[in-house]
C-alpha cells in the first residue's frame, strides 16, 4: 500500500519568492508578497523561485565558520592580554551556541586572568552544568575536568555549597511530595512535583529516569485531563554543543551511516541532522498517542483498567527514514517528483526540508504519512477524502519548547485555503470534497482538512466535542466495504445518530461548517470568537449552578487559551465542583504563577488551595525554603560585592516565582549600578551566510554584505508594479517556538527611498503573520503599525501610530518587540510606543494566543534595508 503527499498539496500553492534559512538552532524561511499602504489593494505575488543549490551544512556551514572565527579571535586576544576583546568573542560564540564547551572554558579563563572572582564563579557554575550533562551522556573523559572545576568554584564561592544544598533539598522534597500525591490520588499535583524534580537532575541519570517513570505513571493512572497538563521539560540534548553536532551531522550525511534512534514503536534513521533526529524521537511516541485517541485505540502500554469503549488493536512498530536530500528520497523510494513524503507499508519516508523549507515541514509531512499506518491497520481501505483529510489533521501538531506536543491546533494555511474556496468559489461544495471520483488533487486537501478539523473541534450547547465519538464509528464503518453515496453514508452514520437540531441534514451541516471555519479564520485577526462564546456560556452555566455544563465549556476555553487567568480560575472552580480536587489545585497554582504579584485574588486562591490540598503545607514549605533561601543568598552575594552571582541567584528565584518583588528589584538595581547583566540573548544571524536559506539567490532580496543581513529590493525579479502607493515586501522568518514571554530586537538602517521595514511573528506560512511595521509617512511623520497579514494588511488597536524615528540616520533605528502574557508592546530607540485602545493610552495590545503561535522574523521593501543586532530573549525571568 503506497500513499504520498504532494509538496504543493501540503502548502496549498507554490510559495511566492519563498526562501528559508537555518540560524543558530533551527530553520529560517524567506517569502515574498505585497503590502498595500491602505487603502490601496495589494499587488499580485511574484513568481516562485527554487534554490540554486543546497546550503552548506555541518562543519562547512556559516555557523561553524562563525564559531571558528570568534574562537580564534578570543585566543589571539588572550595572548595579547586583551581580556575585553577575548570576553566579547567568547560571548558571541555563546550567543550562537549556548553550550559551547570551548567558549565556556574560555569565559572562565578570561575571568581568572582578570582576577574577577565573581565572574569566574559565575562562569564555573555554567561550565559545571554542561560538564555534568556531558559526563551523564557518556563523556567520561570530562569527569576529571568537572571535579577540578567544582573544587576551584568552591574556593572562589563559599556560598556555592549552600545554593547546591538548597536545590538538592528542594528536589528531594518534590520527589517525596510527588510520591505522597500519587498515594492520595492527586495525579495532577504529582505530575507537577515530579516535573520539578526532573528539571533539577542531570538529564541522563538514574534519578532522572526514576522521575520520568513517575511522570509516566501520573499520566497512565490519572484521569483524562491529566495528560493535558503535562509540562515535562525537554532535557534530551545531553549538553552537546554545535561542534559536536556538526561532527555528528558530517559523519551521518550518507544514509548508509545515518544516525539511529529507537523508540517503542518507531525505528528512526536520520541522515545528517542530529537535531532533527532528536526532535523526531522525542515527539513520535506522543504523536502515536494522538493517533490512538483519534482511532479510539487502547493506549500502548495499556493502563491497568482501560476504557472498555476503546478498541484493542495492535499497531506494529515501523521504520521512519528521513533522507538528507529530496533527490536521495525520490531515488530510494521511487516516489513521484511531486512527493514530499510516503507511507510504504513497512516504513514511512521523507527528507530533510532544510534546503527548501523547515524542520516543521519535515515533521508535518512525517506526521501526515505515519498516520496512514493507523488507518491501514485499524480500518483498512477508505475513500481518499477520509484518509487524506484525517492525515492532514496531524500536520498542524504544535511542538512546544519543552518537547511536548499540542494537539488539534488549526492549520493556518489549510484554513486560509478552505475559507478562500468558501468565500470566492460559487461552485465549491462539500459534496464534491467527499466525492470519491476526486482523488488527491491539491485543491481538495484544504477542505478535507477543514471537514475533519470541524468534526474534531465543533462544540455543542453542552460544551462537548459532539462529533468526536461518532467520528470513530464513522471511520470504522468503512471496514464493511464501499459506502456507496458518500453524502448519504455521512448522514446515516454521523448526522442521524446525533440528531442535532441545528444540523438535521447535510445541507444544514454544510452551512454550519462553512460559517464555523470562516469564524475560525476571523479569530486569527482579533479575539477568538470561540473563546468569547465558550467563556460566556461557562459563566452563565456557573451562575445557574449547571456545574457539568460549566466544566465542559471551561475545558473548551482551556483548549484555546491555557494561560488565560479567567479560564484557569473558572476551570479550577468547575473542577472543584466536579470533585476533581487535584486538577483544581494544579490550575490554581498555574494561576498564581501567571497573575500579577499584586493581584487582589491571590490570597483567596491560596486559601482555596490550602483547603483542597492535603499536602499544601508541605508544598509551600518546600517552595518557601527554596525561594527564601535563594533570595537570602542573593542578598548575601550583594553585600559581599559579588553582583554577578547575586543577579544569577536572583534570577533563579524568578524562575520559581516570577513575581518575587525583592528578587526583581535586586536585579534591576545591580544591573543599573554595574552596567552588567547575567542574561544572555540569542544571536539570530551568524554574519557570514544565509545557512539553510532557499530562494535567496539572484532573485531574493536578502543577502549578506560585509557581515550585515541586507535586503536589497533591486535584486528582486518579476515583481508587480509599485504604482498607486503599493509597497512590495519580502519577509524573512525564523523558525523559533515561543510558548511564553519573549523579546526580539534588531537595528534597522534603510536607504532614503525606504517604504516599510520591521519585525514579524506568529507566522506558520508566508500568507499569515503578525507584523510590527515601521512605515514611512507621506506627511513627513513616520508610523508604527501593529499589523496582521493574511493576503492583505489589517491593523490591531487604533490603527497606525505616529512615532519619531529615522531609520535613514547613520545609526539607524533600534526596534524591539516584547511579549508578556500575550500583550505585545513595542519600543523604538528605547522609547515605548503608546497605543490607544477604547480611548485610553496603553503600553501594549493583547493578542489572541493563536495569532502569536508561529515563526518570527523580518520584513523589508523598497531600497536597501540593513538588519544588525538581531537577537532574541525568551524566558519569564528575563
Amino acid at each position: 500500500m503506497t500513499m504520498a503527499i504532494s509538496t504543493r498539496a501540503r502548502s496549498g500553492r507554490p510559495r511566492a519568492l519563498a526562501a528559508a534559512a537555518v540560524l543558530s538552532v533551527w530553520v529560517i524561511a524567506l517569502g515574498a508578497g505585497a503590502v498595500a499602504t491602505p487603502p490601496v489593494a495589494p499587488a499580485p505575488a511574484a513568481s516562485p523561485k527554487r534554490p540554486a543549490a543546497p546550503a552548506a551544512r555541518g562543519a562547512d556551514s556559516g555557523n561553524a565558520a562563525f564559531l571558528k572565527t570568534h574562537a580564534a579571535r578570543a585566543e589571539k586576544a588572550l595572548r595579547s592580554h586583551d581580556y575585553d576583546s577575548a570576553g566579547a568573542a567568547w560571548t558571541a560564540v555563546l550567543e550562537l551556541d549556548p553550550v559551547n564547551l570551548a567558549a565556556l572554558e574560555g569565559m572562565v579563563e578570561v575571568a581568572s586572568k582578570r582576577g574577577d572572582d565573581d565572574a569566574e564563579a559565575l562562569h564555573r557554575r555554567e561550565l559545571g552544568t554542561v560538564y555534568a550533562a556531558r559526563v551523564a551522556a557518556g563523556e567520561s573523559r570530562l569527569k576529571r575536568k568537572l571535579d577540578k572545576s567544582e573544587a576551584r568554584r568552591a574556593e572562589l564561592d563559599p556560598l556555592a555549597g549552600e545554593a547546591s544544598q538548597l536545590l538538592a533539598d528542594h528536589s528531594a522534597a518534590m520527589a517525596e511530595l510527588g510520591a505522597a500525591y500519587l498515594e492520595a490520588g492527586f495525579h495532577a499535583c504529582a505530575l507537577g512535583c515530579w516535573t520539578e524534580r526532573l528539571m533539577s537532575l542531570p538529564a541522563r541519570s538514574a534519578e532522572a529516569d526514576q522521575a520520568r517513570l513517575a511522570i509516566a505513571r501520573c499520566l497512565a493512572e490519572g484521569a483524562n485531563y491529566v495528560a493535558g497538563l503535562n509540562i515535562a521539560p525537554d532535557l534530551s540534548d545531553g549538553g552537546h554543543d554545535a561542534q559536536w553536532i556538526a561532527a555528528f551531522d558530517a559523519k551521518t550525511m550518507k544514509f548508509s551511516r545515518a544516525g539511529e534512534w529507537q523508540t517503542p514503536h518507531y525505528r528512526i534513521k536520520v541522515a545528517g541532522n542530529w537535531r532533527l533526529g532528536e526532535a523526531t524521537a522525542r515527539v513520535m511516541e506522543q504523536v502515536a498517542d494522538y493517533y490512538r485517541e483519534v482511532w479510539g485505540l487502547i493506549p500502548d502500554p495499556p493502563p491497568a483498567h482501560p476504557d472498555p469503549s476503546l478498541r484493542p488493536i495492535n499497531i506494529t512498530p515501523i521504520a521512519v527514514n528521513i533522507y538528507a536530500t529530496r533527490e536521495e528520497y525520490l531515488k530510494r523510494t521511487g516516489s513521484p517528483d511531486w512527493s514530499g513524503g510516503v507511507f510504504l507499508g513497512s516504513e514511512v519516508a521523507t527528507f530533510d526540508h532544510a534546503d527548501g523549507g523547515s524542520w516543521r515541514d519535515t515533521l508535518a509531512t512525517l506526521f501526515h504519512e505515519a498516520s496512514h499506518q493507523f488507518m491501514r491497520e485499524a480500518v483498512g481501505s477508505v475513500p481518499s477524502f477520509v484518509n487524506e483529510g484525517i492525515a492532514c489533521q496531524f500536520e498542524s501538531i504544535e511542538i512546544l519548547p519543552n518537547g511536548t506536543i499540542r494537539r488539534d491546533a488549526p492549520h493556518k494555511q489549510r484554513l486560509q485555503g478552505v475559507v478562500k474556496s468558501i468565500q470566492t468559489d460559487p461552485a465549491f461544495s462539500l459534496a464534491a470534497v467527499m466525492d470519491p471520483k476526486n482523488g488527491n488533487e491539491p485543491e481538495f486537501y484544504a477542505p478535507r482538512w477543514g471537514l475533519f478539523h470541524f468534526l474534531r473541534m465543533y462544540v455543542d450547547d453542552q460544551g462537548g466535542y459532539v462529533f468526536r465519538e461518532q467520528l470513530e464509528h464513522y471511520i470504522y464503518e468503512f471496514k464493511k466495504g464501499t459506502p456507496g453515496d458518500t453524502v448519504e453514508h455521512f448522514e446515516r452514520h454521523v448526522l442521524t445518530p446525533l440528531d442535532l437540531p441545528e444540523m438535521a441534514d447535510f445541507a444544514e451541516f454544510e452551512r454550519v461548517w462553512r460559517q464555523w471555519l470562516v469564524d475560525l479564520q476571523d479569530s486569527l485577526k482579533g479575539s477568538d470568537k470561540r473563546l468569547k462564546q465558550y467563556r460566556g456560556k461557562a459563566r452563565m452555566a456557573s451562575l445557574r449552578k449547571e456545574h457539568g455544563r460549566a466544566l465542559a465549556f471551561w475545558e473548551r476555553c482551556f483548549d484555546i487559551e491555557p494561560d488565560d487567568l479567567e479560564v484557569l480560575a473558572g476551570l479550577a472552580a468547575a473542577a472543584e465542583q466536579a470533585g476533581q480536587l487535584d486538577r483544581a489545585v494544579f490550575l490554581l497554582r498555574r494561576w498564581l504563577a501567571g497573575a500579577d504579584g499584586e493581584a487582589p485574588e491571590r490570597a483567596q486562591r491560596l486559601a482555596t488551595i490550602q483547603r483542597l490540598d492535603p499536602h499544601a503545607k508541605a508544598f509551600y514549605d518546600a517552595q518557601r525554603d527554596l525561594v527564601g533561601g535563594m533570595a537570602g543568598l542573593a542578598q548575601r552575594y550583594a553585600r559581599e560585592e559579588r553582583p554577578l552571582m547575586a543577579m544569577r541567584v536572583a534570577h533563579d528565584v524568578l524562575e520559581i516565582d516570577p513575581w518575587d518583588g525583592a528578587a526583581r528589584a535586586l536585579v534591576t538595581r545591580l544591573e543599573r549600578e554595574t552596567g552588567r547583566s547575567v542574561v544572555r540573548w540569542q544571536r539570530l544571524f551568524n554574519g557570514i551566510d544565509l545557512e539553510g536559506w532557499f530562494g535567496a539567490g539572484a532573485s531574493g532580496a536578502f543577502t549578506v554584505r560585509g557581515g550585515v543581513l541586507t535586503a536589497d529590493y533591486s535584486r528582486v525579479t518579476d515583481t508587480a508594479s509599485e504604482a498607486d502607493g503599493t509597497a512590495l515586501y519580502q519577509a524573512l522568518f525564523v523558525d523559533r517556538s515561543f510558548d511564553g514571554d519573549w523579546s526580539m530586537e534588531t537595528r534597522i538602517r534603510t536607504s532614503d527611498n525606504w517604504a516599510i521595514a520591521g519585525l514579524c511573528f506568529g507566522a506558520r506560512d508566508t500568507d499569515h503573520f503578525e507584523g510590527i511595521v515601521l512605515r514611512r509617512g507621506n506627511d513627513g511623520i513616520n508610523r508604527v503599525d501593529f499589523g496582521s497579514f493574511d493576503g492583505s494588511w489589517t491593523f490591531r488597536g487604533g490603527g497606525s501610530y505616529k512615532a519619531d524615528y529615522d531609520p535613514t540616520s547613520p545609526g539607524g533605528t533600534l526596534l524591539r518587540v516584547d511579549v508578556v502574557n500575550r500583550e505585545v508592546s513595542v519600543s523604538i530607540d528605547g522609547q515605548p510606543v503608546m497605543v490607544v485602545l477604547d480611548g485610553q493610552s496603553k503600553r501594549g495590545i493583547k493578542y489572541p494566543m493563536l495569532a502569536l503561535k508561529g515563526d518570527a522574523g523580518l520584513l523589508a521593501s523598497a531600497g536597501v534595508t540593513r538588519f544588525t543586532e538581531l537577537r532574541l530573549l525568551a524566558g519569564r525571568s528575563r
